[in-house]
């Protein structure tokens, strides 16, 4: 997945959280990048609702 080779190219959602979306299955990723790590705060299925992940 292009999230380990590029992580900022997906959108700031909120804050500083980013969502990238999964090619072959309906997911959101939700996470942060801190120095050189990337924290994923979060994964969920698309058909929920995006503010789920704040909930977390």
């Amino acid at each position: 997945m292009l999230l380990g080779r590029n992580p900022l190219q997906f959108a700031v959602v909120y804050k500083d959280v980013r969502r990238a979306l999964t090619e072959r299955f309906p997911f959101g990723i939700f996470y942060i990048i801190e120095k050189d790590t990337i924290y994923v705060l979060a994964i969920i299925h698309t058909s929920r609702s995006p503010k789920v992940w704040k909930k977390r």
